[in-house]
């Protein structure tokens, strides 16, 4: 999990979660997509997590790195929507946190996903 995940700022320890369920796939385009459901012991351990992942994406750069730039596009307490681009790959991102869940979402649409979907996205997910 995390290999896949950006690691811009301090090391840090969240808690491991006791299941997860993954899916990839590809569009009508051959982009890809990548989903991962995981499972924690308690909502404040999938908070924890949720937290520290977003944490993460907040501490990478910015736009004029030319290898790694997140940019949160929205966020509330149960969810953030962003985007990643890594050099000329550019992808969508949902962190989602249910309950004793957390669904991470992230699909290579060169950014194409507008704002309002992604956050009509989270908040369905989140409900």
């Amino acid at each position: 999990m995390w290999e896949a995940s950006p690691q811009c700022g301090e090391a840090t320890e969240p808690p491991v979660p006791e299941h997860a369920l993954a899916a990839t796939y590809l569009d009508e385009e051959g982009r890809p997509g990548n989903g991962l459901l995981l499972g924690f012991g308690s909502g404040e351990d999938a908070g924890r997590f949720a937290a520290d992942y977003r944490a993460q994406l907040g501490s990478c750069p910015r736009a004029d790195d030319p290898v790694l730039t997140v940019e949160a596009v929205e966020e509330s307490e149960d969810w953030y929507a962003g985007r990643r681009s890594y050099g000329a790959d550019r992808w969508s991102e949902l962190v989602v946190q249910r309950g004793e869940q957390v669904l991470l979402l992230i699909v290579a649409d060169d950014h194409a996903s507008s704002p309002d979907d992604l956050r009509e996205l989270a908040e369905s997910l989140s409900s």
